[in-house]
């Protein structure tokens, strides 16, 4: 195996292809801070979840991702606006991958709200995760209240975005 030095790449000024460096297909280009992929789940709610415990459940928002380096970060960010309305006054989240909480990922508070009001409780979970391997990850957020009343994480007149994006180190 050997090493191309160059000073410059630059792709012909004219032609199907004018400005543009092609990499063939099943290629890939590695440069440190680069995005390798992106997966993203996005719901346009159209049913309810419901959590009722004051312990950490299963969301069932899920994204998996498969690294394509074994070296890599996942910036995982979750987008949601929860229904805050029908007991609990006060939302956790956590970001459970492959079944597992994250490490150093804590409880994340996501605000209170007068349940009476019913009010939308936005939530932006943002965090990353060292890749060890390049066997597929799944993650999904884990919710509970602040006690042991009900909540809506999802409802129908609610979206939801879930992305995972792998980072090249």
């Amino acid at each position: 195996m050997g090493t191309l030095t160059v000073q410059t790449l630059q792709a012909p000024t004219s032609g199907a292809n004018a400005n543009t460096i092609l990499v063939p297909s099943g290629q890939t280009v590695h440069a440190a801070g680069s995005v390798v992929q992106v997966q993203q789940t996005y719901v346009a709610a159209t049913s309810v979840i419901t959590i009722s415990s004051a312990s950490l459940t299963a969301s069932g928002i899920q994204r998996t991702i498969t690294p394509k380096f074994s070296d890599s970060i996942i910036w995982v960010r979750l987008n949601i606006v929860m229904q805050d309305g029908i007991t609990a006054p006060s939302v956790f989240g956590k970001m459970y991958v492959n079944g597992s909480a994250m490490t150093g990922a804590g409880d994340y508070h996501l605000g209170y709200s007068n349940p009476s009001l019913a009010r939308y409780v936005p939530f932006t979970f943002d965090a990353q995760y060292q890749v060890t391997s390049t066997s597929q990850l799944t993650f999904e957020p884990y919710f509970r209240g602040g006690d042991a009343t009900s909540f809506r994480v999802a409802h129908n007149d609610s979206s939801y975005c879930l992305t995972c994006m792998e980072i090249a180190q």
